[in-house]
């Protein structure tokens, strides 16, 4: 596999941005800063488990990334038979729904604490 110089460039802002973000924080500093909702010995992931907004939400991205999977192979379908379009032409239409997903995702996540918010009102 060769790495081209954007893919290495990519990982090395990755990595400098991570440690820049991650490296003064500890696990007992994340203990300290998000006390446990529920007092008890259960562990932290029981408690997520037990939380409704971490069940809506997995099945709202589950469905999303499903939807979104099968709409990028479609597409690809769709432009080839209906629009006569060529395999080059229409895998680049693939390709820029592809490049457009990631935004998307972003958007997605951020709305999930208004979710919390109105999940904890009812």
């Amino acid at each position: 596999m060769i790495l081209t110089t954007s893919q290495i460039g990519g990982a090395a802002i990755e990595l400098a941005t991570s440690m820049s973000a991650f490296w003064p924080m500890s696990g007992q500093k994340y203990r300290e800063a998000n006390p446990r909702t529920r007092a008890g010995s259960e562990s932290r992931l029981k408690e997520a488990f037990k939380s409704g907004v971490t069940w809506v939400s997995s099945v709202f991205l589950l469905g999303y990334v499903c939807a979104k999977v099968a709409l990028g192979g479609w597409i690809v379908t769709f432009m080839r038979q209906e629009r006569g379009g060529g395999d080059f032409e229409s895998g680049m239409v693939a390709t820029g729904f592809g490049l457009a997903s990631p935004s998307d995702d972003l958007l997605s996540v951020s709305s999930l604490p208004d979710l919390e918010r109105n999940l904890q009102s009812l």
